[in-house]
């Protein structure tokens, strides 16, 4: 029995004491403490720096750890007065390279971060880099093509030759590297892009189509600094009607004939010569009109446009200046223009600068809308080519050989040993054409020629595309008998369906 009391006694104290002890109250917790944050010695404190920064910093947490940091910049800008501050921007980087505003004559950049640890604490005193800047700026913006005002032909649906409106620009940044370029189209939304040539898909202007339009490049550099005026253009977007038959472009000048080799014929003879080859076709002579080419709307009314430049250029200022207008040919023929070039030189007039044999790249004209790859020349020596040769393979639709009119081409230029006629020198040979061609005519000289590399390679190509189709004569067509002229200018046309 008393043991049974002693037993309760103590477990009734041992209550007593538990209940003691859950009702005295527990030490307070710690509170959380901020995070501490450090900015690197680079760059130096007050240095002169460009407006592009890079800063690095670390952080600690002596009771958690650091979640992420914040950083800002705050820029004091003298004498104009202006104290411009970033918002705070939020990494969990610890370096960061950003542009800072620098448009003053005195630039003076304070860069803080700041630490905040995983409850939320915020460093209350961020770290700081002061320092000056160099005064940036702005870039500018100019676009090459296409020019103020010009006029443009259009297609009605986009196809694989003509995908929109081409666009090409470029910039200029003194005091560093452009970032980016936006272009806008009749006040729309800008594109931004890297690139500094595009096509824009001509759902993004405004309805009509056809008709004027505006077109707005800017740029934004390295700093984020944006030109705010840009370049803005006016084209004229025109769909072509194709209901004439072609126009003749005459790039012969006279005056700058070679009386080496051949007599020197008036204007009027080769205009009258032309005529007499494409009865239907209008003139047009580059010269009288100052080397303007024509309006590109007006030449959309021609379904072919046959250019001649038949005077042997012997310089760089006498070659054919048909390299200046690639952009209005490339314009002309994708929307579905047909093309004949012949003349003096002609293939070498794209690449004056180097001696033949000539290649060409696959972005150039010529190996683009020609179809020609490769080129060589004959001697300038030899009044040598006497003949067109049909290719036999055209069997469908057979072309007549033609025969280079002699009274035109003799001169002081001599024949080579034992030829008893007369032909042409500088003949264009097409030694790599491409795909989708046709060689039309082949090289030949008289027999007693010791000429006889030349001998049946390719001087006259035809190319059949699904947009356009273009002849290439690698000889001057003024040269051809008149009578053999008449009938190769129609034997052109029916090839490319123009005398349906």
């Amino acid at each position: 029995m008393k043991k049974n009391m002693f037993i309760a006694a103590v477990a009734l104290a041992a209550g007593v004491l538990f209940l003691s002890a859950c009702e005295r109250e527990t030490d307070p917790e710690t509170p959380n403490q901020p995070p501490n944050t450090a900015v690197a010695n680079v760059p130096n404190d007050s240095s002169l720096q460009r407006a592009v920064l890079t800063f690095y910093w670390d952080g600690e947490d002596s009771d958690g750890f650091v979640q992420y940091y914040q950083y800002r910049v705050v820029s004091y800008l003298e004498p104009m007065g202006i104290v411009d501050t970033t918002e705070w921007k939020d990494t969990i980087s610890t370096t960061v390279t950003i542009p800072v505003r620098s448009d003053a004559e005195e630039n003076f950049q304070v860069f803080q971060v700041r630490a905040v640890d995983d409850k939320g604490a915020v460093d209350p005193t961020p770290a700081e880099k002061p320092l000056f800047t160099y005064t940036t700026s702005f870039p500018s913006t100019q676009i090459l093509y296409p020019g103020q005002g010009e006029k443009m032909l259009i297609a009605e649906t986009i196809t694989d030759w003509w995908p929109g409106i081409p666009l090409s620009f470029d910039g200029v940044d003194t005091d560093g590297d452009i970032l980016q370029y936006g272009w806008a189209v009749d006040g729309g939304d800008t594109t931004w892009t890297t690139d500094t040539a595009v096509v824009i898909d001509p759902s993004l202007f405004d309805e009509p189509l056809d008709g004027q339009h505006t077109i707005l490049v800017t740029c934004i550099d390295d700093t984020y600094l944006m030109d705010t005026v840009g370049k803005k253009i006016t084209v004229d977007l025109v769909f072509p009607s194709f209901d004439k038959k072609a126009i003749i472009l005459d790039a012969t000048d006279e005056s700058k004939w070679n009386t080496a080799y051949s007599v020197v014929p008036t204007d009027d003879e080769v205009d009258g010569f032309y005529q007499l080859m494409f009865p239907e076709a209008d003139q047009y002579d580059l010269k009288e009109n100052l080397n303007h080419f024509p309006d590109i709307a007006t030449l959309g009314q021609y379904q072919c446009l046959i250019w001649h430049s038949d005077h042997y250029p012997s310089s760089d200022p006498q070659r054919s200046p048909i390299h200046n207008y690639v952009n209005q040919l490339r314009n002309y023929m994708n929307v579905g223009g047909y093309f004949i070039l012949g003349g003096h030189l002609i293939l070498k007039s794209f690449n004056w600068s180097e001696a033949g044999p000539w290649e060409f790249s696959d972005s150039s004209f010529v190996a683009e809308y020609l179809h020609i790859f490769a080129a060589d020349e004959t001697s300038s020596l030899w009044l040598d080519f006497r003949r067109g040769i049909p290719n036999p393979t055209n069997e469908e639709l057979p072309y007549t050989e033609f025969y280079i009119d002699e009274a035109k081409v003799k001169g002081t230029y001599v024949r080579p040993p034992g030829v008893s006629v007369y032909g042409l020198n500088s003949v264009q040979l097409i030694t790599a054409p491409g795909g989708f061609t046709e060689q039309i005519f082949q090289y030949d000289n008289d027999p007693a020629s010791n000429q006889f590399g030349p001998r049946m390679r390719t001087v006259a190509l035809r190319y059949y595309g699904t947009e356009f189709q273009s002849i290439i004569l690698g000889f001057p067509m003024w040269f051809v008998d008149t009578t053999d002229a008449i009938e190769l200018g129609d034997e052109m046309f029916r090839h490319l369906g123009l005398n349906e």
